[in-house]
């Protein structure tokens, strides 16, 4: 197990009022996508709690919480162990994104976005364009996670982030990253257009290019599950 004390100068600051059991699921988030926990990994109940300097209830609960959300899965007296997405659950969830990203940006569009928004969406685009220059996939993946999430505020409809919060879209984003290798260049072409276009604010373009984007990323993963079944 990545020991939470290696963790915790990224773990997100938590508020004095934050309760226990929140301490331990925003640490383990935070951990999780940033790769420091990594899929299939097993966590164990009494080393987190002495690590957390906190009692073995809170991450207990912790526990059970991810894992109803579907980021654990509970082992029986042994702690719990980080879910390993399949090739069909990225399948799955993709095909969520997609309709979520097309709505997020009609919603968007219509809400007319101020200088002060598109310049913060162009700068989340900028941090994508450096993680893919860079080769990093775990910063890659946050900021495409972080231009999702900004475009559904600019939408204005308040169930569009909690549904991709369901998803834990980092956590599924870096995941995905298992198709990176030998498609970086097409991956990161494929977000320089979308970026242009936010640029541009042709937001019926963006649309289309972004859906042609979850088109091409489902068409990988449709092949990968044959190889699979083969």
């Amino acid at each position: 197990m990545a020991k939470v004390s290696a963790l915790k100068d990224t773990a997100p600051k938590a508020s004095p009022k934050t309760s226990s059991v929140d301490k331990v699921i925003e640490l383990l988030l935070d951990g999780i996508q940033r790769g420091k926990i990594v899929p299939g990994q097993r966590l164990i109940t009494s080393e987190l709690s002495k690590d957390m300097g906190t009692s073995l209830a809170p991450v207990r609960e912790a526990f059970h919480l991810l894992a109803g959300q579907g980021l654990l899965e509970l082992l029986p007296n042994r702690g719990a162990r980080v879910r390993e997405l399949t090739t069909e659950n990225l399948l799955e969830g993709v095909q969520i994104l997609q309709v979520v990203g097309g709505l997020a940006i009609r919603l968007a569009s219509k809400n007319k976005p101020n200088e002060a928004q598109t310049k913060a969406l162009n700068n989340i685009m900028a941090r994508i364009y450096q993680a893919g220059e860079e080769r990093d996939a775990t910063e890659f993946f946050l900021a495409i996670s972080a231009s999702h999430r900004y475009m559904n505020d600019l939408a204005g409809n308040s169930y569009l982030n909690p549904v991709v919060s369901r998803l834990h879209l980092e956590y599924f984003n870096s995941q995905l990253a298992t198709i990176i290798p030998g498609n970086w260049d097409r991956y990161l072409s494929n977000y320089r257009e979308l970026g242009a276009l936010v640029a541009s604010g042709d937001y019926k373009k963006l649309e289309q290019t972004l859906d042609k984007h979850f088109d091409w990323v489902m068409s990988i993963l449709r092949e990968k599950i044959e190889q699979e079944q083969g």
